[in-house]
């Protein structure tokens, strides 16, 4: 599964330097919003492993000037999640980690 993951992920960060500033753009960055709510939970366990990747999504995302407030919320819930899930992927690891 991660192949996949990580895969639709790259895909994204590729794309992003495309993203306009049309009316359509907001759509889109809202489908990216959905991708990426739907795959922090399957990477839980591999939250290290993509971290980077969904960081720097978001970063650009927040960076659009069309990205809505209820989309910017979105993402710093996301952005929250991942971080959560990174913690408790590198404490399960690591015990002793900070």
């Amino acid at each position: 599964m991660m192949p996949v993951i990580t895969t639709i992920l790259s895909l994204i960060e590729q794309f992003l330097p495309l993203l306009g500033t049309s009316a359509a753009t907001s759509n889109l960055i809202g489908t990216i919003i959905q991708t990426l709510e739907n795959v922090i939970p399957l990477v839980v366990d591999f939250a290290p492993t993509v971290y980077t990747s969904i960081k720097n999504i978001i970063i650009a995302l927040k960076a659009d000037p069309t990205t809505t407030q209820v989309q910017w919320d979105a993402l710093d819930a996301l952005d929250a999640k991942l971080d959560a899930a990174n913690d408790a992927a590198i404490a399960a690891v690591d015990p002793d980690a900070t």
